[in-house]
């Protein structure tokens, strides 16, 4: 049973090889190896009901609410290189 729904983009003007990174390790580690560790990140959750794509992929008949995270990371410089948003199912 799927459990999470997890989207991220990235800022190619604050980190242009992020393209070429390895999508199996850690973005966060291979961000620092190329000079770009994270200073901070702002976080926010809410409770909201899913789309219905968002539906489709855990398979319910009938929208079941959800908690939503949106994250945005920031790098030393203070440019913000990641966006993220996080569904988590609130039925498991």
């Amino acid at each position: 049973m799927p459990l999470a729904l997890e989207s991220a983009w990235y800022s190619l003007d604050a980190a242009p090889k992020v393209a070429d990174y390895d999508p199996l390790g850690s973005i966060y580690g291979q961000l620092a190896q190329g000079g770009l560790g994270l200073a901070y990140c702002d976080q926010a959750i809410e409770a909201t009901m899913p789309s219905p794509s968002e539906c489709e992929v855990f398979g319910f008949d009938a929208p079941v609410s959800r908690l939503l995270i949106k994250r945005r990371s920031h790098v030393r410089a203070g440019m913000m290189v990641e966006y993220v948003e996080g569904m988590f199912r609130g039925d498991a």
